[in-house]
């Protein structure tokens, strides 16, 4: 490898506690953040458990300064790829390379799998994931990719082989879909990396009398959390609000359902017809309310019968990195893929004058009673594209990327890597778009580890660690009145404020040291499970 590791010194390298003859042990061994050695920090041995500066610092964020010590660190030396590398095609892998290319220009993502001891977070016990095999050989993948020496073209032959052995699907070398890579691979990276060793079972949220929609959203996320807590949770998942109402009674079920990419359908009225569709317009189609009736009846609770509904999904909360899927591939009643849809789609593409034109604004299309509690305004700059050409059963895929060392776009095709011009981003290829949440200077605080962004006025947003124990770092914003009735959140809650409170170190400290221990605070709420150290 062409780097040397140099691991950030303020966040904590590793939070999963193993458990010996009934006794917490580190699985690195204890060692204090000021005091270790330069051959224990490269052997990745984890902070001291219990201190002060490093709890106080998972208050807030455990990717504390993680971008900028990758940044500073890992790709300033002149020998690293610093990303712009090709991929061999291995035969009919294009779309497995686009795939790869854009989750590699993921930076949060990408500062994980650099400068983080991930692979002390991975779940060899989850029946769900691959024992760590996936996680293992996309995180050696993506250090190839930005820490070689300067190599033009990457052969991901053991991506492939050990993709293949954890999901038959991709074994062969028939061309597959773009989407359903990353479906799989996205999930297979939450199961290997889910900080969550023993899953409990957790009943819905239900709203009660007079309960505010924002409190059911915030309960739901928390069992959602006590269930799934990853990498890819926290920087790719938001939440969604689904109605059903029934045409009878007006009866409404509500649930709130995570997701990790929004699958946007073309308007009804312009398929087919070949002319320009705007972003905003497939993101009004996936929010349109549609009619359930015949098959589809909806058997109402108060009813106790199946009748004809209506039914609307909103987005509630949208996650840090925002990927979208445009439905080209269209199928007919039996599930067969039919037809593809060429229309080209306009979406904000930055132009580098350090303007706003290049900002996607998402603000109406949520919901207005929650509008004013996100963390932050729903708006997003474009960094990836996976582009499809080609028909229905052939084609070839390819990425153009914005690469976060030079700020330049780049068009990965396989082997070959070529700078564009910011404008070519705007395609009508597009099949796939990934954004990052962005905030305004004057707006961003002076929060640590913020991304840079492609221009001076305007940076990327903070990744929160989600954990069940510290709903501050949730994407929620509640008042204590409105959860009066959900005791066990209310308690969270209230206990959390005093723990966030904007005090100096020494308040923090005591606050921490009147509230326990992490376990002992999340033990008396059923969250904690055997092997678990939270926040996890």
């Amino acid at each position: 490898m062409g780097c040397n590791q140099a691991k950030p010194s303020s966040i904590a390298d590793n939070e999963r506690d193993h458990f010996d003859g009934g006794k917490r042990s580190s699985a690195s061994g204890g060692a204090k953040n000021d005091s270790r050695s330069a051959s224990g920090r490269r052997a990745g041995k984890a902070p001291n458990l219990g201190d002060k500066s490093y709890r106080r610092n998972r208050l807030q964020s455990t990717y504390i300064d993680l971008h900028e010590q990758v940044l500073q660190n890992r790709l300033a030396s002149p020998n690293c790829s610093q990303g712009r590398v090709g991929l061999v095609n291995l035969g009919n892998t294009c779309f497995m390379n686009t795939g790869l290319q854009c989750l590699s220009h993921t930076i949060p993502l990408t500062d994980y799998f650099l400068g983080y001891n991930w692979r002390s977070e991975i779940n060899k016990d989850n029946f769900q994931g691959t024992g760590g095999v996936v996680a293992s050989v996309f995180g050696d993948l993506v250090n190839n990719l930005w820490l070689d020496k300067k190599s033009n073209v990457v052969k991901p032959s053991d991506f492939k082989r050990k993709l293949g052995k954890a999901f038959p699907q991709f074994q062969g070398y028939d061309q597959q879909d773009l989407q359903e890579l990353l479906a799989f691979l996205l999930d297979g990276l939450h199961e290997d990396l889910n900080r969550v060793t023993k899953k409990p079972y957790v009943e819905a949220a239900e709203r009660k009398d007079r309960e505010t929609d924002e409190a059911v959203a915030m309960e739901a996320w928390m069992g959602y959390l006590k269930r799934n807590r990853s990498i890819v949770v926290d920087i790719f998942q938001g939440q969604l609000r689904s109605t059903l109402t029934c045409s009878e009674c007006s009866h409404q079920s509500m649930t709130f359902d995570p997701f990790m990419y929004l699958s946007l359908p073309f308007p009804t009225k312009k398929r087919g017809r070949g002319g320009p569709v705007r972003l905003e317009e497939c993101i009004e189609e996936f929010s349109k309310e549609e009619t359930l009736d015949g098959d589809e009846c909806w058997r109402c609770p108060k009813c106790k019968d199946f009748r004809a509904a209506t039914k609307r999904i909103e987005l509630w909360k949208v996650p840090p990195v925002l990927v979208v899927h445009l439905k080209r591939f269209q199928t007919n009643e039996m599930g067969v893929p039919s037809s593809k849809i060429n229309s080209e789609v306009i979406y904000p593409v930055d132009d580098g004058r350090g303007n706003d034109n290049g900002i996607l604004d998402l603000t109406d299309f949520i919901p207005k009673e929650a509008q004013e509690n996100q963390r932050e305004a729903p708006e997003y700059k474009l960094y990836a594209v996976g582009n499809h050409m080609g028909g229905l059963y052939s084609g070839h895929y390819t990425a153009f990327v914005n690469n976060r060392v030079d700020n330049h776009w780049y068009h990965m095709n396989d082997e070959n890597c070529s700078q564009i011009a910011n404008e070519e981003a705007q395609t009508k290829n597009a099949y796939m778009l990934f954004f990052n949440k962005v905030q305004h200077e004057e707006n961003a605080g002076s929060s640590e580890g913020s991304l840079r962004a492609s221009d001076g006025d305007v940076k990327t947003i903070d990744i929160r660690r989600q954990s069940v124990s510290l709903p501050h770092l949730w994407p929620h914003v509640v008042q204590l009145d409105d959860i009066e009735g959900r005791p066990t959140l209310s308690r969270l809650v209230s206990d959390d404020a005093k723990w966030s409170e904007d005090t100096n170190s020494n308040g923090r400290a005591a606050a921490i040291e009147e509230l326990g221990s992490d376990e002992e605070r999340d033990s008396s709420l059923g969250v904690v499970n055997s092997g678990v150290h939270p926040p996890r």
